[in-house]
């Protein structure tokens, strides 16, 4: 199959993974950007009360115009980062040309062999509370999406960002709706910590799920890699 008129050998997939500092500044900057909106809010904004995508679009706004090019996270600079909401991707097999994730990082990098239509960090952002449940919502059109191919299909790694209430806690509440749902999310593995990094006051310690996908790369038709998952848990209160 072709994509974006590349053939054959112009492209390998997955892209070559991002390296570990890159994550860490895309996760300080969420958490920068968390902290500012829980505790700075913009007016007639209340993050224990608002839903998914006000808190969304809050998270996205402050990212650029508070934290990128700011002092709290150095790295994180317009001339390497961008922050997209509600961006149009395909699916991995051209089918479905509006897939839109909650939130897209695209990061310059120069490097071979690369699809550019289908790079970057791409991040699903579900709440976590009793009216959304942890199977329902965070798996089924959450975690499912990274695994079926609709979301960054050309990618190993992914991200997660829970929007969570007081009791919700990582890896305890994850396990529950990723162990019933084993098969459907192709589970490989024990849900990890995120050796890496560490909780602080705005979020919990992030964890790693790995993913086996069913489906195939397009133009190359090789099997498809495992995704790597990494869940950023935010405290809503």
């Amino acid at each position: 199959m072709r994509i974006g008129f590349y053939e054959p050998g112009q492209v390998k997939f997955p892209h070559r993974p991002y390296p570990k500092a890159t994550l860490r500044v895309v996760e300080k900057a969420i958490v920068e950007a968390w902290r500012i909106i829980r505790d700075n809010p913009a007016a007639g904004f209340d993050i224990a009360t608002a839903d998914e995508n006000r808190i969304t679009r809050e998270l996205r706004t402050c990212l650029l115009n508070q934290v990128l090019d700011g002092t709290a996270v150095p790295a994180f600079t317009s001339k390497t980062f961008d922050v997209n909401r509600g961006s149009e991707f395909e699916s991995y097999d051209g089918t479905h040309l509006q897939k839109k994730p909650d939130l897209h990082f695209a990061i310059s990098r120069d490097i071979p062999y690369i699809l550019r239509s289908a790079d970057g960090l791409f991040v699903e952002c579900k709440p976590v509370d009793a009216g959304h449940s942890i199977g329902g919502d965070y798996c089924d059109k959450g975690i499912a999406r990274f695994v079926n191919g609709e979301y960054a299909w050309a990618m190993s790694i992914g991200y997660m960002v829970g929007y969570v209430k007081t009791g919700y806690v990582l890896p305890d509440k994850l396990k529950e709706g990723v162990q019933a749902r084993k098969k459907f999310l192709k589970t490989d593995g024990q849900i990890q910590a995120c050796p890496d990094t560490k909780a602080t006051g705005y979020i919990q310690h992030p964890y790693i799920t790995i993913h086996n996908r069913g489906f195939r790369f397009p133009i190359t038709n090789a099997k498809a890699t495992a995704i790597t998952l990494r869940h950023l848990w935010c405290y809503r209160n």
